[in-house]
């Protein structure tokens, strides 16, 4: 059983009895934080004060520096820091399948108010990356309120369209992938509190059901279960897609398509 310091979130821990434990602060725990305004420095208090462990949940934007003072001290204490967002959770969860990998094409829409929109291109960017399309900008196209783009990877290239909304609008992220024989479609509704997930193939198509799980449980079950694997210890299990270095590409690259 691991102990768990949840200020954001406390009644995730009693949710999960047989694995985890209150704390009353974060030395020797696991630190679960919410990703709102500050997580960075908030993180980086939590490793300074002992944390054996830190899981964000859905983290915002944050700028290049921030994340590099957050790796620098994660390194130093030996701690992991696993950032779980949204996106990739819908991708782990139902784009897991042979008909979809290597997909033939990827589009990328994200529309949101100045100041959200980074965050969810960033995490847009990341689902490209998790199948193999989004490592470096090709090309870019900027309009007064929009960018169009074309981001490379390995295994193909992903279609990106940007739209910053006047004031303070709350972010919308689509994602559609096609696959040989399937096609995946994700959306991510910040204004209506919603998500969307629709598998297309040849037998017909389907939406998932809704997904009840509270987010902090779902964050707090993901870092335990991650945690209890063998060798997980330490800083060694942030380097997966749930890990700073891949939230890092992913702001690096976002930040490219909307600056060029």
């Amino acid at each position: 059983m691991i102990a768990v310091w949840s200020p954001d979130a406390p009644g995730a821990i009693a949710e999960l009895p047989l694995s985890a434990r209150p704390s009353a602060g974060p030395e020797g725990a696991l630190a679960l934080l919410s990703g709102g305004d500050g997580w960075p420095e908030r993180a980086c208090a939590a490793i300074d004060a002992g944390a054996r462990a830190v899981a964000v949940a859905d983290p915002g934007g944050a700028g290049l520096d921030r994340l590099d003072a957050l790796a620098a001290a994660a390194d130093a204490a030996g701690v992991a820091v696993l950032v779980h967002r949204r996106a990739a959770a819908l991708l782990h969860a139902h784009g897991d399948r042979d008909d979809l990998r290597a997909p033939v094409a990827i589009v990328l829409e994200c529309a949101a108010g100045e100041a959200a929109l980074p965050a969810a291109l960033r995490d847009a960017l990341g689902l490209a990356r998790e199948l193999g399309s989004a490592r470096e900008l090709e090309r870019r196209l900027a309009g007064a309120r929009s960018v169009f783009a074309a981001v490379a990877g390995p295994t193909g290239s992903a279609s990106v369209v940007a739209d910053r909304i006047t004031g303070s609008a709350p972010a919308l992220l689509r994602a559609t992938v096609l696959g040989r024989s399937a096609r995946l479609e994700l959306e991510l509704d910040d204004a209506a509190a919603t998500t969307r997930v629709l598998v297309a193939t040849e037998a017909g198509a389907s939406h998932a059901p809704r997904d009840l799980e509270d987010p902090a449980r779902r964050v707090l079950r993901l870092a335990l279960a991650t945690l209890g694997e063998p060798g997980a210890r330490g800083a060694a299990a942030a380097e997966g897609d749930h890990g700073l270095a891949a939230l890092r590409r992913d702001t690096e690259l976002a930040h490219a398509v909307l600056h060029g």
